[in-house]
């Protein structure tokens, strides 16, 4: 008999990526939208966890991702954690027409922004956020769902020293790269 909170196969977790390496006779990247299969799992489980590990954050706009992972945090129940990740310049660039810019600047003001989406969206509350890469401005907007939680748990993925601090700054768990291990960081 399985456990309550874990599945068949023994994890208390499922966590989704976007990016995923490259399977034989795979047409190649992305795979699956990280968001759409946490949703889909999201319904057809009752006691997993279920993280992106992780989303893209500057393909989509900070609404769209706060607006993504509410609705998700609503399937599950409450078991969603938004894991977010910067990728690489070519794939945000050439692959998604998204501005980089600065990585870690860039996410956290797409952090505050999701945040303070969260806070806001059943109030109608105008919103004015600045900002060099995410600066947000709406007026009239309420959510017409209701919201499960404000508080979804961020984590944030990082491989070197700057978006790691970041990820302990700012986020509520890291998410680490298969290259990065405490020597890698340390020597950086």
């Amino acid at each position: 008999m399985t456990p309550p909170g874990v599945s068949p196969s023994g994890s208390r977790w499922r966590w989704l990526a976007e990016r995923r390496p490259r399977a034989p006779r795979s047409p190649g990247f992305p795979n699956r939208s990280a968001t759409v299969t946490a949703a889909a799992l999201a319904t057809a489980t009752r006691r997993v966890r279920i993280g992106t590990a992780i989303a893209l954050a500057f393909t989509r706009s900070p609404m769209i991702i706060a607006l993504e992972a509410l609705d998700i945090d609503e399937l599950s129940d409450g078991r969603f954690v938004l894991g977010l990740g910067t990728g690489v310049r070519r794939l945000n660039e050439d692959w998604h027409n998204a501005h980089f810019g600065k990585p870690a600047e860039h996410m956290r003001e797409t952090v505050r922004n999701i945040r303070h989406f969260w806070e806001t969206c059943t109030t109608g509350a105008e919103i004015a956020l600045t900002g060099e890469y995410q600066p947000m401005r709406m007026r009239g907007y309420a959510r017409p769902f209701g919201v499960r939680r404000t508080d979804i748990p961020i984590y944030l993925a990082a491989m070197g020293p700057v978006m790691t601090r970041l990820a302990g700054a700012i986020g509520d768990g890291w998410i680490s790269h298969e290259l990065c291990s405490p020597r890698y960081l340390s020597a950086r």
